[in-house]
């Protein structure tokens, strides 16, 4: 029955591959969000569990990053899949225990 097979799930990074300093004319890399703390603490991670953009944004003074993320060695994906449903369980009636991180740039 096709009902029993879970659905697949993909694990992402982003890595910026060459030299952009002093070789690309022009190049600023506070300019460039993956090249800055996004980048490098949770785009460029492929350890997390969750990773969803929750927003993104540009302001007159900056850009907005919010991202939520499930770091395996701190909360469990079943713990917070099991939390998602309503089956009367500790993680489904406690499920602020078990939800992603929510993390600013």
């Amino acid at each position: 029955d096709e009902g029993d097979i879970p659905e697949p799930t993909l694990l992402w990074s982003h890595k910026l591959r060459g030299f952009r300093d002093g070789f690309a004319p022009g190049y600023d890399r506070y300019r460039n969000p993956l090249d800055t703390d996004l980048g490098q603490f949770v785009l460029g991670k492929l350890d997390f569990d969750l990773k969803e953009e929750i927003l993104s944004t540009k302001t007159a003074f900056q850009n907005v990053d919010v991202y939520d993320v499930l770091n395996p060695g701190a909360k469990s994906m079943d713990s917070y899949l099991k939390s998602l449903l309503n089956d009367g369980s500790y993680e489904s009636t406690h499920p602020e225990q078990f939800g992603p991180d929510r993390i600013l740039f």
